[in-house]
């Protein structure tokens, strides 16, 4: 069978104590394609709950990481048997996620402006002025607003580190 003709596999999935046979068919929309690594993990995660990000998928003792990766090609035909190691997240957990990836947006934000006004003072420090620097009081201004983004981001990446820990610790008392 060529790689560019899978469509569909029936496989059998592994998890903790379970084996459950599934089919494995590639989303209408991606008709002419073929079935990849996050076409598996998807379908892993309606069956299991537990989300691609925490999915460590093995076939014959190979993990399957690159989901753009082709199933066929691996060797996964058929009846292959295919191994999930991972957990559900809980409650808690999915909110720890989110306040870091909002935490993450706005240091990413801060960095944008810190680069700004990094580049604006480099050009002082080599002995050029923009034209909104030539004042002084404008300069102290930058540097007044660099020091505030300095502050910030410090801030920011103090709540990140409890945060991290949280949520070490709520995986560890899961």
């Amino acid at each position: 069978m060529a790689a560019e003709a899978v469509t569909s596999l029936k496989l059998q999935l592994v998890y903790g104590q379970h084996k459950e046979d599934f089919q494995l068919t590639l989303p209408s929309d991606e008709a002419g394609g073929v079935l990849q690594v996050k076409h598996l993990a998807k379908r892993v995660e309606e069956m299991t709950g537990v989300p691609p990000a925490s999915q460590r998928l093995i076939f014959k003792g190979k993990s399957l990481k690159d989901p753009n990766a082709l199933l066929v090609p691996d060797g996964i035909k058929n009846g292959s048997k295919i191994m999930l190691i991972g957990k559900k997240l809980v409650a808690g957990e999915t909110e720890e996620i989110q306040k870091l990836s909002k935490m993450e947006a706005a240091i990413v934000k801060e960095e944008k402006k810190l680069s700004e006004i990094t580049s604006d003072l480099d050009g002082i420090h080599r002995g050029f002025l923009h034209k909104d620097l030539q004042h002084t009081g404008k300069m102290h201004q930058k540097l007044e607003q660099r020091k505030s983004l300095v502050t910030r981001i410090q801030t920011l990446l103090n709540r990140c580190d409890g945060l991290e820990h949280g949520l070490e610790d709520l995986l560890l008392n899961s």
